[in-house]
C-alpha cells in the first residue's frame, strides 16, 4: 500500500490548512488540559501532524508508517517512521500518548489491543493514552 498517494489524495491544500485551524483550537481549548509544557508527547500515526504540531510540550515525537509525514513535522518535532511501537528506539519514556482516528485502520480487536498495551509500555508510570475516534453512530455511513 502507497501511504503518501493516499495521504495527497485524501485531502486538498486547503482542507490541510483548514484541519490545522481546527486542531490549534482543539488542542488550546480541550486537549491542553492534559498536557503540560514540561511533558513529553508521543502522537501514534500523527499523519498530518496537526496534533503534535501544535501542542506545547518539552518533547514532541510524531511516529507514523509512512516516511513522508516527516515533511509534516513543525520544527521540534522529532519523526519515526515505524508501522507498530515494538522494535523501535524512541528514546525514552512518554508523559502522553495521543492517537486520532487510527484504530479504526487496525486489522481486528486484538491488533488494537497489542497497540494499546505497547503503548503502555512507553509510558511514564502515571503516564496518560489520549484516544479521539470518529463517532460512527453520527458519521458511519462515510466510514462503511
Amino acid at each position: 500500500m502507497n501511504l503518501d498517494k493516499i495521504y495527497k489524495h485524501r485531502f486538498s491544500p486547503q482542507e490541510v490548512t483548514a484541519m490545522a485551524a481546527v486542531w490549534r483550537v482543539l488542542i488550546d481549548d480541550f486537549f491542553s488540559k492534559w498536557i503540560t509544557k514540561d511533558d513529553a508527547v508521543l502522537d501514534i500515526g500523527a499523519g498530518y501532524c496537526n496534533f503534535i504540531n501544535h501542542v506545547t510540550a518539552s518533547r514532541r515525537v510524531a511516529i507514523d508508517a509512512n516516511p513522508s509525514v516527516v515533511e509534516n513535522c513543525a520544527d521540534g518535532v522529532e519523526f519515526f517512521e515505524a508501522s507498530q511501537l515494538t522494535n523501535i528506539d524512541l528514546g525514552g519514556t512518554f508523559d502522553v500518548a495521543f492517537m486520532s482516528n487510527f484504530l479504526e485502520h487496525l486489522n481486528s480487536s486484538n491488533d488494537v489491543l497489542t497497540l494499546l498495551a505497547d503503548t503502555r509500555k512507553l509510558l511514564k508510570p502515571d503516564g496518560k493514552v489520549i484516544i479521539l475516534q470518529p463517532n460512527f453512530a453520527l458519521t458511519g455511513s462515510r466510514y462503511f
